[in-house]
């Protein structure tokens, strides 16, 4: 039986005790989804740093990953973000996220200081129809349907500048700000199926700390599907931060 600090020991033990610190971690992918949806601009740029500039239009996006294997064990992960620019730089920007694992939701958040949480991820084949509903604590975020269309070439996703927000943590200094973190994925395209789909899109009001439906779906602009494929995620870069 363990004694009362080897419980705390473990309790409160780092995920990178667990998961050792790499240079890149390795997930081998089951399937990846990305749907882009046309949104409203002052929405769009009140959930955004003022250090990142909208992209062209305002478009959000969902993107939808279920990973076979990886360090943390397999998982699907569902990530809201949106289109955006750093000094020039085209990139997709993930505001929030929800995985079905534990492991890799807290080793995202603390490797990387990503705004993921647990939840629950439905997905089935209806006929042609890829159904899938997003939930956590039995409360709705999100509900999609996807239908294939036609062969295509792969997710463009990959590749492009990945950022996401991160608080900084000093435990002496409340106001040590924030940081817009960068992560340089890319991905194989050997052995990799993808699609064109269509696809219909609704955004749940979430929890009051994490609502997703503060970026509003005014159409969807296009779905993209995939199968299989290695993914290497790196660890961050810090590129920007402030008070």
């Amino acid at each position: 039986m363990e004694n009362s600090s080897e419980v705390f020991d473990r309790m409160h033990a780092p995920i990178a005790q667990a998961f050792p610190i790499r240079e890149n971690y390795q997930y081998t992918r089951e399937m990846g989804l990305v749907l882009s949806f046309e949104t409203d601009e002052d929405a769009l740029r009140r959930v955004l740093p003022e250090c990142l500039e909208i992209d062209g239009p305002a478009t959000g996006f969902v993107k939808v990953t279920q990973h076979k294997s990886s360090v943390f064990g397999p998982y699907t992960g569902v990530y809201i973000g949106a289109k955006t620019c750093f000094e020039g730089q085209p990139g997709n920007h993930i505001i929030s996220g929800i995985k079905t694992s534990q492991p890799g939701a807290i080793a995202g958040r603390e490797l990387w200081g990503m705004p993921y949480q647990v939840g629950n991820v439905a997905m089935s084949w209806v006929d042609e129809i890829l159904q899938i509903e997003v939930s956590r604590a039995s409360i709705p975020f999100l509900t999609m349907q996807v239908q294939l269309t036609n062969r295509s070439g792969p997710i463009s996703y990959y590749g492009t500048l990945r950022t996401h927000v991160a608080r900084k943590i000093d435990f002496e200094n409340w106001n040590a700000g924030y940081a817009l973190v960068a992560v340089d994925s890319t991905a194989t395209t050997e052995g990799v199926e993808s699609w064109d789909a269509v696809a219909s899109l609704t955004l749940g009001a979430g929890t009051p700390i994490d609502d997703w439906s503060v970026l509003p779906v005014r159409r969807v602009v296009g779905a993209r599907y995939e199968t299989g494929g290695q993914i290497t995620l790196p660890m961050g870069r810090i590129i920007h931060s402030w008070p």
